[in-house]
């Protein structure tokens, strides 16, 4: 039979040049680009190999010897890895990291490895492939081999699809399903037409339509050659999923905006492709990403801190030299955020919200900054928004925690605490809100509309109809130091109909450490209209016997560290015990906080505890959610010694 090779003679050109201009044109270290320079190696070799052997076969000079069996092995070897590397194609596409994902790259390898074996044995066995009288390479003894193996990848694929089905795309599930179309197609041609060697020519063209129509260079790449933020998200994204540990650098260029006013977008773009090109090649190929204009990034393996510096250094030093710019040259001005992640940056999210701040954070020349400071002072910024919204939408909330009495065998009051769950944030702790809004000085208006909010929710309630004797409202220092304070909710509590003994005011020993003539006479005024007050946070300060007996309190409220550390600490036990014998001389009643276990109430109850409070009986609920709770309140058996 007489072949014609000119189809693989230009297939084999093509892949030529597909190779010399993918290794040219930039530097990649992308794991979808190291599959396509595979993927255009095997089949490049495959169209070579297709041509020795056909030309053997034409001339029939080694017909019936080992070598025509060697030859034909390595031909199919070549050509159905073809297969596993396609598919490896589409897992980069679909953002599957294999150098991660283990059960992935085992179902990807196996099966070729398994066929290598059974390929390697057919030289002698002839399971896989044979040759006929005529010296023509035909299928071997067991045809079904190679049937499984295309039915596996096909398998595959498929599932690849479905389940990446939102990364991967329509439009290119679509192109790549046509192309799977068009190679069946070329398949079935070169079967019914041998002597045309058209199979990788075919080939050749649907991979240039792939890498263009599927996964263009350019999405990759901007105008200065690094690669884009969306691809560092995506790799970054699965380090933490995969808990894969990276150091990242973040080169932010200082006066950004003068530059491009001055020099004109396409000249910065240049001065910043040399910058991108020096990154590359000192750092040997590590990937070079620009996260926003003025910043480039640069991701890699967690180093020892004596190399992290001497590198920064050396980047340094570099950018007090000119960079390019056409025919002239500039010194750029830079600063730096280093990061080891996830150690530094313990979350994705704290990740992303790193990346949004290194754009516009003002930083020093030459100054390396750690991650702590760049996320912990925006945050700070974003938070004091988020209260701002949160007063100007309504958007605080009064949730409650429930107070059992032990006298009472009931549930006798709640402590109101503030809550805010922004649309933007999420839920912010209270430990970082309050003290942010005492800073800025917006706890005096929160604290007016918790109080009211309070006032409101236990008249409208009728919270006496189920048991509830008073509820507890946490005053800050800067709420303790407003001279009008008590006067003004009183009035709330008058505007309400709440009776003085309905309301009890939580003062923390901070606060009452304060020396401040408002801060006196607000508690004297409270004492005068008989509402009550309680010292809460007791032990975490200096705990100062003094304020027990110089300020009219008359509640103790004792702090869950004392509790729990007295389990295991015999010396914070002794403290707890002799909290109690003292206040049972001053005549003080005493909450425990953080009441969360039997063996925590069985023990309270032998030092003569007043109230609990803690998760054993309730985390903090909403105002509804505490009705709910009072309506079906069953008193717990240890309780009901």
């Amino acid at each position: 039979m007489e072949y014609n090779f000119s189809f693989n003679y230009v297939a084999i050109v093509l892949y030529f040049l597909l190779l010399f201009f993918f290794s040219g044109k930039k530097r990649i270290n992308l794991q979808i680009y190291t599959i396509y320079y595979v993927m255009l190696g095997s089949m490049l070799f495959s169209a070579i190999m297709d041509v020795i052997l056909f030309q053997q076969i034409q001339s029939g000079t080694f017909q019936g010897m080992m070598i025509m069996d060697i030859l034909a092995a390595v031909y199919i070897l070549f050509q159905k890895i073809i297969f596993p590397i396609c598919v490896m194609y589409l897992m980069g596409i679909s953002n599957i990291d294999l150098t991660k994902n283990k059960k992935w790259r085992m179902g990807l390898e196996i099966p070729y490895f398994l066929l290598l074996g059974l390929v390697i044995a057919s030289v002698w066995t002839g399971w896989v492939f044979d040759f006929d009288g005529r010296g023509m390479i035909t299928a071997g003894s067991i045809p079904q081999i190679m049937q499984i193996y295309m039915a596996y990848y096909a398998v595959l694929t498929t599932l690849i699809f479905i389940r990446y089905r939102k990364t991967i795309g329509f439009g290119r599930i679509t192109y790549i399903l046509n192309c799977v179309a068009f190679i069946f197609c070329a398949n079935m041609i070169q079967r019914i037409f041998p002597e045309q060697r058209i199979f990788f020519f075919i080939m050749a063209l649907c991979v240039i339509c792939m890498v263009y129509s599927v996964k263009r260079p350019d999405e990759e790449f901007d105008e200065a050659n690094a690669l884009y933020r969306d691809i560092l998200l995506d790799e970054v994204a699965l380090d933490y999923k995969t808990k894969s540990p990276f150091f990242i650098l973040f080169i932010r260029i200082h006066d950004f905006k003068i530059l491009t006013d001055s020099l004109g977008q396409d000249s910065v773009n240049e001065m910043l492709s040399d910058v991108v090109s020096f990154l590359t090649v000192f750092t040997r190929g590590t990937n070079v990403f620009r996260v926003d204009d003025n910043v480039l990034a640069l991701k890699m393996k967690v180093m020892e801190e004596e190399q992290t510096e001497n590198m920064i250094k050396a980047i340094a030093q570099r950018f007090k030299q000119a960079w390019r710019n056409g025919g002239m040259k500039a010194i750029l001005s830079a600063s730096y955020v280093k990061a080891k992640c996830p150690e530094d940056v313990p979350v994705y999210e704290d990740f992303v919200r790193l990346i949004s701040v290194v754009g516009r954070k003002e930083g020093i020349i030459d100054h390396v900054y750690g991650a702590d400071e760049i996320i912990g002072e925006d945050y700070e910024k974003d938070i004091i928004e988020a209260i701002k919204r949160g007063l100007e939408k309504d958007k605080f909330q009064v949730y409650y925690q429930p107070i059992f009495s032990t006298k009472e065998k009931r549930i006798v009051a709640a402590e109101a605490l503030v809550r805010l769950n922004d649309d933007k944030l999420g839920f912010i702790s209270p430990e970082i809100m309050v003290p942010l809004a005492e800073r800025e000085g917006y706890i005096l208006e929160i604290g007016k509309k918790v109080f009211t909010e309070v006032c409101r929710f236990f008249m409208e309630e009728n919270l006496t109809a189920f048991g509830i004797e008073y509820i507890e409202v946490n005053l800050s220092v800067k709420q303790c130091m407003h001279h009008k304070l008590a006067e003004n909710f009183l009035e709330i509590m008058k505007e309400y109909g709440l009776s003085s003994s309905q309301i009890n005011f939580e003062i923390t020993e901070s606060s009452a450490m304060v020396s401040n003539a408002a801060l006196i006479s607000n508690i004297n005024y409270f004492e005068e209209n008989g509402v009550s007050l309680s010292l809460d946070d007791y032990g975490t300060g200096y705990s100062n016997v003094s304020y027990l007996y110089q300020m009219p309190f008359q509640i103790l409220k004792i702090d869950k560290s004392i509790l729990w550390s007295s389990e295991t600490n015999q010396k914070a036990d002794f403290t707890l015990r002799s909290i109690f014998n003292m206040t049972n001389k001053l005549g003080l009643h005493v909450v425990v906080e953080g009441v969360e276990t039997e063996a925590q109430i069985v023990k309270l109850l032998k030092l003569g505890c007043d109230y609990f409070q803690g998760y054993y009986f309730s985390k903090p609920i909403p105002g509804k959610d505490y009705i709910r709770y009072l309506e079906e309140f069953q008193l717990p058996e240890v309780c009901d010694a």
